[in-house]
């Protein structure tokens, strides 16, 4: 490149940095002048902020201020009104206290009294208490002596009733037991025993080919006798094998029964014949009723004559 050139290119980069010059400082110029612009700006804002703050907060002030005002006369109005009352109550509890201490004052002499007097009635009364004791062991004990005399004149009352009873019963018994549906018999017997198995007593059977009808009679017949009767049916096999295939019937015979006898009997399924001096006949039992058969075999029985036959 030539002399002429350079020098060219160079005064050519001497203007360009002269005219970048005045633009960086017309820049420059500028900037300042925006940014003061900026400043007074964020200035005013910030003091039209503050003078906003200063009523808002003013304002805040005199709120509160007649606020506390309003709120203490309220606090003095009700501390004035607190003490009124309470002045009310003290003067109240100590009328109620002295009241009250009066009361328990009577009381205490009342209560004085009331134990004193209790005292001398329980002493009367342990005395009165001793006496009736005493007199108490007497009439017991004489009670005592009757109750055994009565025991032993009831239990021979009931051995004569009861062979009335048995007499009454066993009279025409088999003329009454022949018109009842499936029994017939043809000899009886009382005061049936077997001492020599077990000492087996009833007092009377009737005997038929195809059954036997025990009995048993008291005078008067309670409901206590039903268990008993029941039971000896029950072991009646067991002392007279010679009528194990034969039904076993129960009939209790009475002159007197109780209600609970006869319901008692009646659900065991024995005939209930009623006797006295004139009549004998079986008591009617209900429509559901069913003689029972104190013999355990004989369905077995019965089925083996069939096949007999």
């Amino acid at each position: 490149m030539s002399y002429g050139a350079v020098m060219d290119r160079l005064d050519r980069l001497e203007k360009f940095l002269e005219q970048s010059a005045r633009q960086l400082a017309k820049d420059r110029a500028d900037t300042a002048k925006e940014l003061a612009d900026l400043r007074r700006q964020r200035d005013e804002e910030l003091a039209d902020l503050r003078r906003q703050h200063d009523e808002e907060l003013a304002k805040i002030r005199n709120q509160h201020a007649k606020d506390k005002a309003k709120a203490d006369q309220e606090l003095a109005e009700l501390r004035s009104k607190h003490n009124e009352e309470l002045a009310e109550i003290r003067s109240q509890h100590a009328k109620d206290k002295a009241k009250a201490d009066q009361e328990l004052a009577e009381l205490r002499s009342q209560y004085a009294k009331e134990r004193t007097k209790y005292a001398e009635d329980k002493a009367k009364a342990d005395q009165e208490h001793a006496e009736l004791r005493s007199q108490y062991a007497k009439e017991h004990a004489e009670l005592r002596r009757q109750h055994v005399e009565t025991n032993r004149i009831v239990r021979r009352t009931d051995t004569i009733w009861g062979s009335v009873a048995e007499g009454l019963a066993l009279g025409e018994v088999m003329d009454v037991l022949n018109k009842l549906p499936g029994i017939e018999v043809y000899d009886y017997a009382a005061r049936v025993q077997n001492r020599k198995r077990g000492n087996f007593e009833i007092d009377a059977v009737a005997i038929g080919d195809h059954c036997v009808v025990l009995m048993e009679a008291r005078a008067h017949l309670r409901k206590e006798a039903i268990g008993e009767f029941v039971k000896k049916f029950k072991e009646y096999l067991k002392h007279y094998h010679e009528h194990q295939n034969k039904r076993i019937y129960g009939l209790v015979a009475f002159l007197n029964i109780d209600s609970y006898a006869k319901q008692l009997a009646i659900k065991n399924g024995l005939l209930i014949l009623r006797s006295d001096y004139l009549n004998k006949e079986i008591v009617n039992p209900p429509p559901e009723f069913t003689i029972r058969d104190f013999n355990p075999n004989t369905d077995k029985i019965l089925r083996g004559r069939q096949q007999d036959r």
